[in-house]
């Protein structure tokens, strides 16, 4: 389940920007992890990092947040493991939303992340990219430990008044609930569907990425 196609496209347009370079304490405070790797023959995993000042997350999908950010203020960090332990204090999700497409869960992420005390995050693409890569890796990896982990630095609190951290998955991580389940057993989960007829179009239409198709090859 490596990345390919539309995602590794979107993987390399989100990491985009000024690079920065991780050292052992560095204060990734307003800093949100985007991607996830591991390198050569399963060896050490890196996280691609981006600065996000003091923008908030209220835009539809979280990637709408990041390109709404000037291309002369991203920064980008890639950093191991280790860069995750300062967020150990931050509490685990208030509440996880799934969904079929086209059934109204952007508009209720809408109205969730318009409220002061809630931090919501909608289909934010490292848990896609940390879902691959545990199943990539399979036992060499530990993918519960790592949700954990990333989800945490996705809840900072930022203002002093957020109190709720609400997170939206994208609508194939269905297929992951019990990974999910297990990395937080005590989250409420909510499923939302629609009556089995066509959806209407969405009000911010885009292209997923997993339908983005494969450049083909050089000849």
């Amino acid at each position: 389940m490596s990345a390919h196609n539309g995602f590794a496209v979107q993987e390399r347009q989100l990491t985009r920007g000024t690079p920065v370079d991780w050292h052992a304490g560095m204060d990734l405070r307003n800093w949100y992890p985007l991607t996830a790797s591991a390198g050569p023959d399963g060896g050490a995993i890196t996280l691609a990092w981006r600065d996000m000042g003091d923008i908030g997350f209220t835009d539809s999908f979280f990637e709408n947040t990041l390109a709404r950010q000037g291309r002369d203020e991203r920064r980008v960090c890639h950093a191991p493991l280790a860069a995750l332990a300062q967020f150990g204090d931050v509490p685990a999700p208030d509440a996880f939303i799934f969904h079929v497409s086209r059934c109204g869960s952007t508009l209720l992420t809408q109205l969730l992340a318009s409220l002061p005390q809630c931090i919501v995050m909608s289909e934010p693409p490292i848990i896609d990219s940390v879902l691959r890569l545990h199943h990539d890796l399979g036992a060499a990896g530990d993918g519960i430990a790592l949700l954990r982990q990333v989800m945490r630095a996705m809840g900072q609190r930022r203002s002093g008044i957020e109190n709720k951290f609400i997170i939206k998955f994208d609508c194939w991580h269905i297929h992951s609930l019990d990974l999910l389940r297990a990395a937080f057993p005590d989250t409420p989960c909510l499923f939302l569907h629609r009556a089995p007829r066509p959806g209407r179009a969405p009000p911010h239409p885009r292209r997923a990425p997993q339908r983005v198709p494969a450049r083909p090859p050089a000849p």
